[in-house]
């Protein structure tokens, strides 16, 4: 897990300062931070972590995938009205 966790801040490093295919690795770091939402969830589960553990690490992995989300849209070109969707 803490494996993923570094590997996520790595993506997010080479997603800020390569423009290149930044969208899809902003996917596939979203599709990280999910897996981690369900190892934190396992971890809970079989009582490897506590609940309030789990609470503040769920938080704090909410508040990444908000700001990933901000910037996924922010680099996501609008949509021209009257195209369809």
């Amino acid at each position: 897990m803490t494996n993923l966790m570094y590997d996520i801040f790595e993506q997010l490093l080479y997603a800020k300062y390569n423009r290149a295919g930044r969208q899809e690795r902003l996917q596939q770091i979203n599709i990280q931070l999910d897996i981690l939402r369900y190892q934190t969830r396992m971890l809970k589960d079989f009582t490897l972590m506590s609940a309030e553990r789990h609470q503040y690490v769920n938080q704090r992995l909410a508040d990444i995938g908000n700001e990933l989300g901000g910037w996924r849209k922010q680099i996501t070109p609008p949509k021209k009205t009257g195209d369809p969707q």
